[in-house]
């Protein structure tokens, strides 16, 4: 696997059971799952909805992200691939790009961005590709801005790249000394982009100009951001089991979160689209916190792989998540029940 997916780091164990999950029986999988959760149910007040399964070769890179309507979830993987919120797989995108490791949506949701060893951007109605930039190193990281049209990307070459999301072309190429890029995240209220590195710094850039606005020591190896939804915020995860929140306007540390236990990292983060919960990954477990109060609410257990990415539903109605278990599970946070359903 390319060193620049380190966004996740599968322990031999993962490598092992990933080998021994794919020669399961779909069907037998599913139903091994739904008894487990109507027995869980009793306790939890757990419910499922539906179910699939589905196979990767690269089971560390999935990355999942909601179109921005909430209509359709994509996976990142050996295909590329959209389903329904009953998860069931409605297109198919062939052809995707090598070793790719992540995904995101143009505002309007009619584009997707997909990268890794290339960059490229799939019109979803036409399943065509609008451009396609070949990389001489691979992609860590992409992100598309809500407020310019604009796609940002991390790299192994310690740079952060800035492009036209009309064209693919390189308009910025903001270096960051010498320390690998893992995960870029544009701010959804204006053009600031942050970047996580593997030396504990967190930079703070301006999207339109390439100036670093800000540069923040986290004291751990970086590989996940996200911010608040306001965007005065900003969510750190990493390699030292916490989740950092930082005051962006005052450069401050305002709070941490105990969000895994070693020798476990925090594989993913992400904010409530109302700004008052926070979602974190760690090994198998999904934590949810009070993101005022830092008190947890709830735990979610039922993955039996490194869950990889988590994503709130733009509605705030339903978590995705997606594991090594290759398998994607919808949580139905909000009403305390899980509705487990996999591809």
């Amino acid at each position: 696997m390319n060193l620049t997916s380190i966004k996740i780091k599968l322990t031999r164990a993962n490598a092992i059971y990933s080998r021994w999950f794919s020669k399961i029986r779909p069907t037998l999988l599913v139903s091994i799952l739904a008894v487990g959760c109507i027995v869980a149910g009793f306790i939890t007040g757990c419910s499922i909805l539906f179910g699939q399964v589905f196979e990767n070769t690269n089971p560390s890179e999935f990355d999942i992200s909601w179109e921005p309507n909430g209509q359709l979830l994509a996976l990142n993987g050996d295909t590329l691939r959209l389903f329904a919120t009953s998860l069931e797989e409605i297109q198919v995108l062939e052809n995707n790009v090598p070793e790719a490791t992540s995904i995101d949506w143009s505002a309007d949701g009619t584009r997707l961005v997909q990268a890794g060893c290339e960059i490229q951007i799939w019109n979803r109605i036409t399943r065509q590709t609008i451009v396609n930039a070949p990389q001489n190193g691979c992609l860590s990281s992409v992100s598309w801005s809500r407020v310019i049209d604009r796609i940002a990307t991390g790299a192994a070459d310690n740079k952060v790249s800035i492009w036209s999301a009309d064209t693919l072309e390189l308009i910025l190429s903001l270096n960051n000394d010498s320390n690998q890029i893992n995960t870029v995240a544009w701010n959804p209220q204006n053009t600031s982009l942050a970047s996580g590195d593997t030396n504990g710094t967190v930079k703070i850039w301006d999207g339109e100009t390439g100036e670093l606005i800000n540069s923040l020591q986290v004291a751990m190896n970086v590989y996940t951001i996200s911010w608040s939804p306001d965007g005065n915020l900003l969510a750190i995860g990493g390699n030292n089991t916490e989740i950092q929140i930082w005051d962006i306007d005052k450069g401050q540390l305002r709070s941490t979160l105990p969000a895994a236990e070693t020798p476990f990292w925090v594989s993913s983060v992400e904010w409530h689209p109302d700004g008052t919960q926070l979602v974190s990954a760690s090994s198998k477990i999904i934590h949810i916190w009070d993101s005022t109060t830092g008190q947890l609410i709830r735990t979610l257990e039922g993955h039996n792989g490194t869950v990889n990415d988590v994503a709130w539903r733009p509605s705030g109605d339903l978590l995705a998540s997606v594991s090594t278990d290759k398998t994607i599970r919808l949580w139905n946070v909000l009403q305390g029940q899980v509705a487990i359903g996999e591809w």
